[in-house]
């Protein structure tokens, strides 16, 4: 598979016309190339990158420049979180989260929510945090989300618990 990228000078003001062939990794299924980098998607549905990466357009979490294909990290973390170490009710607003994330390249930030609309600024990743629960008797959710480092966010977990 070959990817050619040809620079138009109507597009970007560039005084000159280039191409630029690049092969592919060899079961690369689908390619793209540009000014700066390339993208492969490998038959088995990894993507790779390579190529200038000041901005961390790459997506392996870092701004070194890469000259051969790196594997992306597209892979959210997994987690979970229990409040009062999964007591069904508490006659206290003031709880103990537990906490627990995975990703094969580290976990890094956490952010909470009481409504699944408004997060937290993100923070430092913990496998334990103690919470305040808004007030007032009834069933208070507490949700949480996970990013690795690699930039990529988990899906929402959450758990409950009758004040």
């Amino acid at each position: 598979l070959h990817a050619t990228y040809t620079r138009d000078p109507s597009a970007d003001g560039c005084a000159h016309v280039g191409e630029q062939t690049l092969d592919m990794p060899e079961d690369a299924s689908a390619g793209a190339t540009g000014p700066s980098h390339s993208i492969a998607i490998k038959a088995d549905g990894t993507l790779w990158t390579w190529g200038y990466n000041v901005y961390g357009q790459l997506g392996d979490g870092t701004t070194t420049n890469e000259s051969v294909p790196i594997q992306c990290d597209i892979t959210p973390p997994t987690g979970s979180i229990s409040i009062n170490g999964g007591n069904g009710y508490t006659n206290s607003a003031s709880v103990a989260l537990t906490l627990s994330a995975y990703d094969e390249n580290g976990v890094s930030q956490m952010s909470f929510s009481y409504d699944n609309v408004t997060w937290s600024d993100p923070e430092t990743y913990s496998a334990s945090k103690s919470l305040t629960l808004s007030s007032g008797d009834g069933t208070k959710i507490v949700y949480v989300k996970f990013k690795d480092t690699r930039e990529n966010w988990a899906n929402v977990y959450s758990d409950a618990i009758v004040l």
